[in-house]
């Protein structure tokens, strides 16, 4: 997540505005989306479109680019497919001389916004045609995928004597709290388009904690917590309109419903489009080129290799640092830089230096490990 991230605001979003664009689909697309990588491509291809023909309405000669990270869940754990789009707020022109120059955009207005998702919903219906079927077939089709995703998406109970019940909440309703409506929001037939997250260009911290959130995993590990009774409890991140603070899974139901967020195999959840695609003529002009070079100021693993190919996975301190604030390679009594000096792969010298040290000179004795539980079943019957 923390790595994505960096990568996305150091090399890719540089230095111009960014809006964030979320398409989320009805229920009755998501089963096929979750299994059919291809429709899954194919709806986010549409999407991207629309969006750069929005943009390109302004500048006809320009070229948009965007990053989409596809999530497969919900804030409740539930199956939930939909796009968290980032686009620059303008559009990448060529110069006669061989730069580039970033134009921008009006923000878009909320007619503009429903017009947008119209047509995604006309470009995503004649493809469903040419595929053999229209949007009302695939609602009243019966559910032909894995009864694991169709509970996931339900908010159902998958096993166990209440299986196909709603699962359990903690909390209740509060008449009192008002929800106020989204702007930049547009909704129909149960979908729904949002554009109203924008970030500065010059808000780079900013951009990177949008970044993170679009890139974070499906669980929290420190929403997670046993109940007495044994039952998972997932508690939420914010409220739900009913009051719904936690919900409660029985523990095969809840490796069920993880195992429902698992994509399919080869399935890159992260897509690059227009300028920012690995085949776009302007790509190699745009991306990477902050005013420092990234081995300098991202602490690239081997940077200083001589190899053509670099690498931009961050260093593992350089990751604590911009994402904690914590320098760890700063040394807490002179403040100065920790680095390797060597290396001592020795027993014997190890030994030697730990004794002048007064350190344990001898490792944590290991115990054997033990035998798979079921052999204890086995040897009972």
């Amino acid at each position: 997540m923390a790595d994505t991230a960096a990568y996305l605001v150091d090399a890719v979003l540089v230095d111009v505005p960014v809006r964030q664009w979320v398409l989320t689909l009805p229920y009755w697309l998501r089963r096929a989306t979750a299994r059919d990588a291809r429709l899954c491509s194919r709806i986010l291809q549409i999407f991207t479109d629309a969006i750069g023909r929005q943009l390109r309405a302004y500048w006809p000669s320009g070229q948009y680019g965007a990053v989409t990270v596809i999530q497969r869940f919900g804030g409740g754990l539930n199956l939930n497919p939909h796009f968290h789009t980032l686009v620059p707020d303008g559009v990448y022109r060529e110069a006669p001389t061989g730069g580039i120059r970033f134009s921008s955009v009006p923000s878009p207005t909320p007619p503009q916004l429903h017009q947008i998702l119209q047509k995604i919903l006309a470009k995503l219906r004649a493809h469903l045609e040419r595929l053999g079927y229209g949007m009302a077939q695939m609602i009243d089709a019966p559910v032909a995928w894995h009864a694991c995703l169709d509970a996931s998406i339900g908010q159902r109970q998958l096993l166990g004597k209440h299986a196909g019940a709603p699962i359990e909440k903690i909390g209740g309703a509060d008449p009192s709290e008002q929800y106020s409506p989204q702007p930049l929001r547009a909704g129909l037939e149960g979908f729904t388009l949002h554009a109203g997250v924008t970030i500065d260009a010059l808000d780079r911290p900013g951009l990177e904690r949008l970044c993170r959130y679009i890139a974070r995993p499906a669980v929290a590990q420190d929403r997670v917590a046993i109940q007495p009774n044994g039952d998972i409890a997932y508690t939420l991140k914010s409220p739900w309109r009913d009051g719904t603070t936690a919900l409660t899974f029985a523990p095969l139901d809840f490796i069920a419903r993880l195992a429902a967020l698992v994509p399919p195999p080869r399935t890159n959840l992260v897509r690059y489009h227009g300028v920012f695609a690995p085949a776009a003529r302007l790509r190699p002009k745009i991306v990477g080129q902050a005013p420092n070079t990234l081995t300098m100021t991202m602490g690239h693993k081997n940077a200083n290799n001589g190899s053509k190919r670099r690498r931009r996975n961050l260093l593992w301190a350089e990751l604590m640092r911009r994402v904690f604030g914590i320098d760890v390679l700063v040394c807490p009594e002179c403040e100065g830089r920790c680095r390797v000096i060597a290396c001592i792969d020795d027993p014997v010298v190890i030994r030697k230096i730990l004794t002048h040290l007064r350190l344990p000179a001898t490792g944590v004795q290991r115990h054997p490990a033990r035998g798979p539980p079921q052999l204890d079943f086995v040897d009972a019957v």
